[in-house]
């Protein structure tokens, strides 16, 4: 209404003096600063108490009986407290009058007097209460009524709001908004609720390309739930760039009524991420990200930062605390962050007793400022309204102090994160073309065209969700909002023949699915035709269209990726052992990026023990048990109760003696996996006493092998002399044994031990894995022994040559795989599926999924060229 009073008046059109227009909320603020300057008693000495006040107070009086409801959601039960108490205010009823069987409803009673007690002796008010005192005021004529008070747009108005309204004026008007007399209606279905919405952006774009002067209304239910989807498909419609880091922040062509949480902008999700970090412990993931975010000093250290990445990617754990950071720094040589997190390290110690919310600001401020937020680069408009927003927020966190005293640091930085999550951003941004609106927003508005979205079955009407902490009876019988489904149809009723009127052309859409469930039309838009009964598929997106015409659109030339620079170290020592040469042969391509280039993938973290960790328990559990007993004869003097125990303390010491911090072996963790290695070891010696005569000879034996120039190191799990002065190799495996077939020299893509067997010293009659899990306890090798070891196969039988043969073979094939790798052979192909599957998170680099398909484009793109 005031954009067009203002444009009438540019157009130098007859206007009359603009009306007083405010929102309901706006003019009862206005009346009540009029009862202040007043002077009248009553209102001068109360204090009306904002939302966190409100919510600190409830929280006393909830948390003194919150065992008695031992499964509610706290968080959930302030809020539902505070809504409730205000709506029997605003309905004019009191706490005698929601009393029923219920218990969960005679607590409430219970705080409900806990609260009116604290507000009348503490001269606190909350908004509510505000319409009562006008109200009297009015009555008792310290307050001037008006001649005529005029109501735009309202569906539902509050019992004590209404008489307010009534008695601040000699005559209330209520008026509908205006319809439009020249409609168009219609509905639309589309497959799903992204299909749906890339239909609506689509149309919104293609109208504005015929007239950027029109003013577009896409009205959505449910934002609140599809808002980010909602977003990002708009976005992608109509803008390229939006997704290009490179490019500043602008405003794009549409705006939200609906705001987005201030603790999920990045500026501030990151303040509070900093200060648990230096309080306590944070999730590895927000660790990693916060030692790459802009927003605090990290920034200004990048390759400091970077190392301490490094450092704390090699030891992944489900939550990374202060400490560790300041370990991870302390490897650094003269770090400039380390001083910093000591400081802080050091204030927040002092700070561990309980102090008044104003004190905590102070507090958390200053810890803020040593940390550098928001950061030394200058934020944009929307950054700055945030941080801004934040600063308000600390003042209304501090403002709590009235109705609490004390509380440590962690249940302030607690209370202050639920407070910025309860509390909507919306950025300022100039008017644009296209609004996108919740239901009763838009209702209340007119535009040139207006696209409704989601009138399905579930979404409209939205079903009921009466307060838990009031009779449902109750608020039926009065009519309260959400109370009942026939409450939730007369309001969507309402709305949607406002709809129905608020442009020209407005069309109403629906999805068939969301997810797994069935859709159906809404039966408030039954009565509308539908468009088309076979809906096409909506246009792509500018963005998808980008992607589509990247060939098109700009010269590419196809370029041989085949061979990178060789190694020219005449002695080098290779980091990696065998997997360097397992990977060579398996997929040339994956072993220059993990061993030349050094790229590593994050390390999963781990909830439970992994594989490799229970495997390095066997390994040395295995190591110790063999140090004692030493040969087969002593295995076999050993009685069934003497060998558990030896088993078990061996398994033990190799539980403790595991290198690096191990959050997931617990005290019953180690318990339970004592007793299954132990068992599963037990097991297996049973394997090695059917064996033939044998003494161990070495464990953990280290050696250096000189391959083309390149020295790898070795180390043999266990050698075992057998029959007649004879060695053999024996390698533990926790997990699978690769194929006898991998071991045919074609391309050796199980490389370990055939290396074994080509470079010890001594003459090797057999090789073999010793597989010990809780599946199968075997051996699994080859060789040519003058014994019979079940599992040791004969070369002839394997490769049809003799050992000799076969040893020669593996060496000349090893040969040739190294001087692959050091020459700079980097085929992006895949000679064995069964090691590369492994291998898959280097997919983003090799690009194996899309080769054939880019290679086709470019074929077709040189074709057509020539």
């Amino acid at each position: 209404m005031r954009a067009a009073y203002a444009q009438a008046t540019c157009q130098h059109q007859q206007v009359i003096k603009a009306p007083a227009l405010y929102s309901i909320n706006t003019w009862i603020d206005h009346q009540w600063q009029q009862l202040l300057r007043a002077g009248i008693a009553e209102v001068t000495q109360c204090v009306v108490l904002n939302s966190a006040q409100r919510l600190a107070l409830w929280k006393t009086i909830i948390d003194a009986d919150i065992d008695a409801l031992p499964l509610v959601k706290t968080d959930q039960l302030y809020a539902q407290a505070d809504a409730a108490y205000r709506n029997l205010m605003l309905w004019q009823l009191g706490v005698g009058q929601c009393s029923d069987n219920d218990p969960v409803h005679g607590l409430f009673q219970k705080w409900f007097r806990r609260f009116d007690e604290q507000l009348k002796s503490n001269r606190w008010l909350i908004p509510e209460q505000k319409q009562e005192i006008l109200l009297h005021a009015l009555q008792n004529g310290e307050l001037a009524t008006l001649t005529e008070l005029h109501l735009l747009g309202f569906d539902d108005i509050a019992p004590l709001t209404h008489c307010l309204l009534q008695t601040a004026a000699n005559k209330l008007v209520e008026h509908a908004p205006s319809a439009q007399p020249k409609q168009s209606l219609s509905q639309q279905r589309w497959p799903n609720r992204a299909t749906e919405i890339a239909a609506a952006s689509a149309w919104s774009k293609k109208i504005l390309a015929d007239d950027s002067d029109v003013i577009i209304g896409i009205i959505a239910p449910n934002l609140g739930q599809i808002r980010n989807e909602i977003e990002q498909i708009f976005s992608e419609t109509f803008e390229l760039t939006v997704y290009d880091i490179n490019q500043p922040r602008y405003t794009l062509p549409f705006n939200f009524s609906a705001g987005t949480p201030l603790a999920s902008a990045p500026v501030i999700a990151d303040a509070f991420a900093l200060l648990k970090w230096m309080s306590g412990q944070i999730p590895f993931d927000s660790a990693c990200a916060l030692l790459s975010s802009p927003f605090w000093i990290a920034c200004d250290h990048a390759v400091e930062a970077g190392h301490a990445l490094n450092r704390l990617y090699q030891y992944p754990k489900e939550f990374i605390s202060s400490t560790m950071l300041r370990r991870a720094l302390e490897q650094t040589e003269n770090s400039e962050l380390l001083p910093t997190m000591l400081d802080i390290d050091q204030q927040i110690r002092l700070h561990r007793s309980a102090a008044a919310p104003s004190q905590w600001m102070d507090f958390l401020l200053s810890t803020l400022q040593q940390l550098g937020w928001p950061g030394r680069r200058r934020l944009d408009s929307v950054e700055y309204q945030q941080v801004s927003q934040f600063q308000s927020l600390l003042e209304e966190f501090t403002s709590t102090t009235l109705v609490r005293s004390r509380l440590s640091f962690e249940d302030g930085l607690a209370e202050l994160l639920k407070l910025a999550q309860s509390t909507p951003f919306q950025a300022k941004t100039p008017d644009s073309p296209i609004q996108i609106l919740g239901a009763l927003e838009g209702a209340a508005l007119n535009f040139d065209y207006c696209w409704v979205l989601n009138c399905d079955n579930q979404t409209w009407p939205p079903p009921p969700s009466p307060n838990p902490l009031l009779p449902i009876e109750l608020q039926r019988q009065h009519n309260m909002p959400n109370a009942s489904a026939g409450k939730q149809l007369e309001y969507a009723q309402s709305l949607t023949q406002r709809l129905k009127h608020c442009a020209p052309t407005v069309v109403f859409s629906s999805s068939e699915t969301d997810g797994e469930s069935e859709l159906n039309p809404s039966g408030l838009i039954n009565d509308l035709p539908l468009l088309c009964e076979q809906q096409p598929e909506p246009p792509k997106t500018d963005w998808q269209q980008l992607t589509a015409n990247w060939f098109a659109t700009s010269t590419h030339s196809w370029v041989d990726c085949a061979t990178a620079p060789s190694i020219n170290t005449a002695k080098q020592q290779q980091s990696g052992g065998v997997s360097v040469i397992q990977w060579q042969a398996a997929m040339p391509f994956n072993a220059f990026c993990r061993y030349r280039l050094n790229l590593r993938p994050i390390p999963a973290i781990e909830h439970h023990l992994s594989a490799s960790l229970r495997g390095q328990i066997t390994h040395a559990a295995l190591a110790s048990f063999w140090q004692q007993v030493n040969c087969q004869e002593n295995l076999l003097q050993l009685d069934e109760e003497n060998l558990v125990r030896l088993i078990s303390r061996c398994v033990a010491d190799a539980i403790e003696n595991l290198p690096g911090q191990h959050e997931q072996l617990t005290p019953e963790r180690k318990l339970v996996e004592q007793e299954r290695q132990t068992a599963i070891i037990n097991q297996w010696l049973a394997v090695e006493k059917t064996r033939p005569d044998f003494n161990v000879t070495q464990i953990e034996q280290a050696i250096e092998a000189d391959i083309q120039g390149i020295i790898f190191k070795l180390q043999f799990d266990r050698i075992d002399q057998t029959g007649e002065q004879e060695y053999v190799i024996l390698d533990y495996k926790s997990g699978a044994t690769s194929s006898s077939k991998q071991w045919r020299p074609e391309r050796l893509v199980a490389p370990q031990l055939p290396l074994y067997a080509c470079f010890w010293p001594e003459q090797i009659a057999a090789v073999s894995f010793a597989v010990v899990n809780g599946k199968q306890q075997k051996f699994d090798g080859v060789g040519e022994l003058s014994v019979d070891i079940t599992g040791v196969q004969k070369a002839e039988k394997i490769a049809e040559t003799d050992w000799p043969t076969l040893k020669a073979n593996w060496l000349a094939d090893l040969n040739r795989t190294v001087a692959e790798f050091k020459s700079g052979i980097t085929y992006n192909h895949i000679y064995d599926n069964a090691t590369v599957q492994y291998q898959t998170d280097y997919l983003g680099i090799n690009r194996l999924q899309e080769i054939n398909d880019n290679f086709r484009l470019w074929s077709a793109e040189v074709s057509h060229n020539a």
